[in-house]
């Protein structure tokens, strides 16, 4: 008697897995640009059309799309190529403003404040947040007559400035790249760089992304 060949067992194919990366929709793409105003994935939901209760949970699965991610990073490139700055600029110009000097701006001799044509470049772009002048008058037997002047000067606040510059393009001088460290150290710790430990994202109940 012959026996019947047993049929080989076909294996159970694993199931594909699902990628987070999905073609940007129009609301997608406002989220992104929305994103890059204030690095706030929360906010940037909420102006993108999310509802107030799920915007949070919309921004923190957003960030999680590879191709959310990739627009953040060629659209934060791009900005800083546009204004032409990068890490090497940025210290460049950090270590200028911090050795600037004030007193760059006086006249030793006569102790009074230089005519602004004459000061360093440094403070003419932007270093003197005020500088207010005051004429003195006094008076004689011919009446009211000028005596003298007193300037006021404030320099502007350097460290705010540059802190700003460094966070509004991806030049990495005071932080990591953003966006890559999303793909290495996950979606918590990204959201954490961003926006801090104040807005974590919600339960499992959030929306679904479109």
């Amino acid at each position: 008697m012959v026996k019947k060949a047993k049929k080989p067992k076909v294996r159970d194919r694993k199931k594909p897995v699902k990628s987070v990366s999905t073609k940007m929709t129009p609301r997608t793409e406002l989220f992104v640009l929305e994103f890059l105003k204030d690095l706030n994935a929360g906010n940037a939901a909420k102006r993108a059309g999310f509802s107030e209760n799920g915007a949070r949970q919309a921004g923190h699965r957003l960030l999680t799309n590879v191709d959310v991610q990739a627009a953040i990073a060629e659209a934060m490139e791009k900005r800083a190529k546009s204004i032409e700055t990068d890490a090497t600029w940025l210290l460049k110009r950090l270590r200028e403003e911090a050795d600037a000097d004030i007193l760059e701006c006086f006249d030793e001799k006569t102790n009074t404040i230089r005519p602004m044509s004459d000061w360093p470049l440094v403070w003419r772009q932007g270093l003197m947040a005020q500088l207010e002048i005051t004429t003195l008058f006094g008076a004689d037997e011919n009446g009211p007559k000028s005596i003298g002047t007193t300037t006021k000067i404030k320099p502007a606040d350097r460290h705010q400035k540059l802190m700003a510059i460094g966070k509004h393009t991806n030049i990495g001088a005071f932080a990591k790249a953003l966006v890559k460290k999303a793909e290495d150290d996950g979606p918590n710790q990204f959201l954490q760089e961003v926006y801090g430990n104040s807005i974590r994202p919600g339960g499992a109940g959030g929306g679904n992304v479109h």
